[in-house]
């Protein structure tokens, strides 16, 4: 079976740049596509439900992307040989839990059942991230103080940077499966290649 390993970060630190340039096949997401098909943007207000019923179909379009990487493989004869790869990505279940962890807390009060569904989704992406053979955390050392793209993507505020990289740093923290964990806190392209690649002989 395939190797599946995450790349975790703030936005603008490098993710989708590192994966592209690790060597390894690069298992694009694609969250912000699905803001787009729905004809909205997450720095914009919505409806709790709202925020929920995406950030719900962005879990399971992506557990369905990452679980047939992992598993693909070739006929051989009446075997079924999988392949032995080291995969990337460049979102992870923990990036979807602190995306909807802090836009939380912009709304004032849910309801018992919004409670519950809010539950639901952290317990859902937990288990989907058994699917992880490794996490690389990279820090906001370089981070970019505006967004220069026009992605649809969350707030590049400093503020709101600061915040989604606390929560992401505890969830990281919070790994009890005994996934490798890399923490790389520079933005020297060189040594995060390498201790990618020494994440993926880890793993």
């Amino acid at each position: 079976m395939n190797k599946l390993i995450g790349v975790v970060g703030v936005m603008g630190t490098g993710k989708t740049t590192l994966c592209a340039e690790s060597g390894c096949e690069f298992i694009k997401t694609d969250v912000s596509g699905i803001y787009k098909k729905r004809g909205l943007d997450p720095k914009e207000a919505m409806s709790l439900d709202t925020r929920l019923d995406v950030q719900e179909e962005i879990l399971e379009y992506h557990c369905q992307l990452w679980l047939k990487a992992c598993v693909r493989g070739n006929q051989d004869g009446k075997r079924f040989v999988s392949e032995n790869k080291v995969l990337v990505t460049d979102r992870t279940p923990l990036c979807f839990m602190t995306f909807t962890l802090c836009e939380i807390s912009g709304y004032d009060k849910l309801t018992e059942a919004q409670d519950m569904r809010l539950k639901g989704y952290i317990h859902r992406c937990w288990i989907a991230m058994t699917m992880f053979k490794g996490i690389m955390y990279l820090g906001q050392s370089f981070t970019p103080p505006v967004d220069l793209s026009e992605k649809i993507r969350a707030s590049m505020s400093y503020g709101y940077r600061e915040h989604h990289d606390n929560v992401l740093k505890g969830l990281v923290s919070s790994i009890t499966t005994g996934t490798p964990v890399a923490r790389c806190l520079t933005s020297d392209k060189v040594i995060r290649k390498m201790m990618l690649g020494k994440l993926a002989d880890n793993c």
